[in-house]
């Protein structure tokens, strides 16, 4: 019982335990964002177009110096247009926005 009542305690007093603190991909010198699509699969045209114009467009504009000086890194993931894949790519994706 009174390890439930000071564990608390303790884990609140500054640098006792480790805070996530949610980046969102934004970094000092670069912003880095996700792309699920098909690159595979019948809908493998729609999935490699959406890539080749995002990629097209953070090229230029990372060409141009990025944004705010930070460039724009592309992750991109084939989900063959399947939800089922997409859903687990968002999850880690999510993970990976928290960091200790």
């Amino acid at each position: 019982m009174l390890l439930a009542l000071t564990l608390p305690l303790v884990l609140s007093l500054p640098g006792a335990a480790p805070r996530p603190v949610l980046n969102n991909g934004v970094f000092p010198d670069k912003i880095v964002l996700g792309q699920s699509c098909a690159l595979k699969g019948p809908a493998a045209g729609l999935g490699t177009g959406m890539n080749a114009g995002l990629k097209a467009c953070f090229d230029a504009v990372n060409a141009k110096g990025g944004v705010q000086g930070r460039k724009i890194e592309l992750n991109v993931e084939n989900d063959s247009y399947e939800p089922s894949h997409a859903k687990p790519r968002h999850a880690s994706w999510s993970r990976m926005s928290t960091s200790s």
